[in-house]
Formats: structure tokens, sequence, C-alpha cells
């Protein structure tokens, strides 16, 4: 698990653009790894400081139980997810804004929307995916809270996939993966990848070991759990963006 208190993003050639940016050094610009937001300890766009003195009082926010999962750039702007992992996470699903100097992370799209106390909202999103071409955000929602904490503060509920239209602010649609499907007590929805093109998701439920598909114009998911589908290639060496990358074997 990354640690909390030293979080950083890293990105890539492909929003190097963008970094200059936000980087003072020119040098460091030029870097196609640069650093263009880092966090000793992750905090919030709080309503006021009497908000934030009260989550921290009743522990609805705990800094160190904070850590980034998931990082995506839409439309020049930086958005984050939060796992929650454990409990004190006041908002999974964030953008990244510059308040006096400092990043901070603005829930997203909303406060009102990452409550956990209904079971609709944003409970847990540590993977998602954006279509460039559309502007819809896969939203993964593990549905399963606190799965790392203690066992009186996990909470189950059904893992969902929430396809948000970025353009129109609004939800397109929410598929609840049936219980057959992804077990609502055992699954662990923590990744995804989408082809745009055919409108197919492809999860993986790291729980039970197995590999979840969604099809967007059948509305209808499927799980696959067969060696066939879900054993690796022993020597098979990373390829992202056209660069391989051969130290990084599974």
């Amino acid at each position: 698990m990354p640690s909390p208190l030293v979080t950083a993003l890293v990105f890539t050639a492909l929003v190097a653009a963008t970094a200059v940016m936000h980087t003072a050094d020119a040098t460091a610009a030029a870097d196609p790894n640069s650093i263009v937001y880092s966090w000793e300890v992750l905090d919030y766009t709080w309503p006021s400081k009497e908000a934030r003195d009260k989550a921290l009082a009743d522990k609805t926010y705990i800094p160190e139980n904070n850590a980034l999962a998931g990082v995506k750039v839409f439309e020049g702007e930086y958005y984050v997810t939060v796992p929650r992992w454990r409990t004190g996470v006041p908002a999974s699903l964030n953008k990244v804004v510059v308040v006096d100097g400092k990043p901070l992370l603005q829930p997203y799209p909303s406060w009102e929307m990452q409550t956990i106390d209904n079971h609709a909202n944003l409970l847990y999103i540590q993977s998602m995916e954006i279509d460039p071409q559309t502007g819809f955000w896969w939203l993964l929602d593990v549905g399963r809270l606190h799965i790392f904490d203690r066992p009186e503060s996990q909470v189950n509920t059904p893992p969902k996939l929430v396809i948000w239209d970025a353009r129109k602010k609004r939800t397109e649609r929410v598929f609840v993966f049936p219980n057959e499907v992804a077990s609502w007590t055992q699954s662990f929805m923590n990744d995804i990848a989408v082809d745009h093109a055919r409108g197919v998701a492809y999860m993986t439920d790291a729980g039970t070991g197995a590999l979840v598909t969604y099809d967007f114009i059948r509305n209808t998911a499927a799980r696959w759990e067969s060696l066939a589908h879900t054993k690796f290639e022993p020597g098979y060496a990373l390829r992202i963006d056209g660069i391989s990358y051969p130290d990084l074997k599974i």
C-alpha cells in the first residue's frame, strides 16, 4: 500500500506540456517525468474551517488514511482517486485545485455525491477510465468500504459502474453488479480498462480472482474466472504508450 504521508504524482511525456504550466523550473519541465503536484498530507477544499475541524474531531477525516491511487487528465485538469481502504476518507474522487499555492483536493463532482450514508453515491473509487471523445467517465465503485481496516468498521455494498458525462455534468448510467458476477461481500473490483470503440469495460476482481466484463450497449455483465482468462504470461514485458519497459516484467 502506498504511504499516505509522502505522495507524489509523476506523469510521463503524455502530459509534459501541462506540467510546464505548474513547474517553475524550466529544466524540470523538459524532463518527461516532471513532478506536477506533490503532497506530504492530502487535504481538501473544505466548506469552512469549522467543517474541517469537525471532520478531524469525529474522524470522518483521518489524514494518514488518505492516499492517492488513480490519476487522470481531462481537458487540462487533473483528477485523482483516494480509495476508502480505511475510515477517515472524506472524498474518493477529486479534482486537483491550487489554493494559495497549495494543491488541494476538491471533491468531484460535489461533496454531496461523496457521502457514504447513501449507497447511490460514489462510495469507493479506486480506478477509472475516461473517453476523451464522448466525455464519458467510467467510474468503478468498489462498493465495499474500509476493507483494510478493523472488521467492525467494514461495510459491504454492491459494487457498481457509474458512467458520468463530464461535459453535461450528469450521471449517464449506473450499473450495479449482480452478486453472482461480483460478490457483494468478497469482491475487490480494483482496476478497469475500457475498449471505447466497442463500449466494453474489462475489470479485475482481485478479491476472488476473476475478470469481469461489462457491455454498455447490451447493459450486461459477465464473470470470467478460468485460468485461461486470468493467468499471467511469464516474462511479459510491459509496454505503455509505445514505450517498452523491459526491466518491469510480470
